[in-house]
């Protein structure tokens, strides 16, 4: 097989997997607290962690949280804060739950809590 032809059908299995990918198929339902949201789409997921930093210059909190199942793992992470005044009140150390908006991958809401 020609090196071009090879890339021809290189580039055609690679738009045929993104056509799949972006098909009715690809965005079955999913529940999660009782609300419906398809997968691909914009999403709200919860996680329960600490907070290791917080960086005013740059609107962002660095969070070590827990396993949010069906999302991502355990892991130490920083994320843009959808508000500055979501740190009011908050310092490093402290236990709290928040939300994340997967698309845009910022806190849109986070609070302490007694852990």
């Amino acid at each position: 097989m020609k090196s071009s032809s090879f890339s021809v059908l290189a580039a055609v299995v690679v738009l045929s997997l993104g056509i799949l990918a972006a098909s009715p198929v690809a965005a079955q339902m999913q529940m999660k607290d009782g609300i419906k949201m398809e997968m691909g789409t914009d999403a709200i997921v919860e996680g329960e962690g600490k907070v290791v930093a917080l960086v005013p210059a740059k609107n962002q909190i660095v969070l070590k949280h827990d396993e949010i199942k069906g999302q991502m793992g355990a892991m130490t992470m920083g994320y843009v804060l959808a508000s500055p005044s979501l740190a009011q009140g908050l310092k490093p150390g402290d236990a709290v739950k928040f939300r994340i908006d997967t698309a845009k991958k910022s806190v849109v809401a986070i609070e302490r809590i007694g852990k």
